[in-house]
């Protein structure tokens, strides 16, 4: 029976090979295509599932660099700041 059970494991697992070359009629699934086939679609949806979670996380980056050799001049500073989701009323900046 457990011999019987494997076999139809074996057949139904030699199925699954997606790498045949010729049509299907005219080839036969081995173990080894299969184990391929499960191996790459298994690491394929692995680095797709990874790289999805890493474009879906928030990203923030502040950096603020004062350039002190400048002497007594005046300093120019340019901020870029971008707060999608907070009220424009709310915001101040005072320096």
């Amino acid at each position: 029976v457990k011999d019987k059970y494997c076999v139809q494991m074996f057949s139904k697992l030699k199925a699954f090979d997606v790498y045949r070359k010729l049509p299907q009629d005219l080839t036969e699934p081995t173990m080894s295509g299969a184990i391929v086939s499960l191996a790459s679609t298994l690491i394929m949806l692995i680095l797709f599932v990874t790289e999805f979670n890493e474009f879906l996380k928030v990203q923030t980056n502040s950096e603020m660099f004062i350039d002190i050799n400048r002497g007594g001049e005046k300093l120019v500073v340019n901020l870029d700041l971008e707060l999608p989701k907070f009220p424009c009323d709310i915001v101040s900046l005072d320096a």
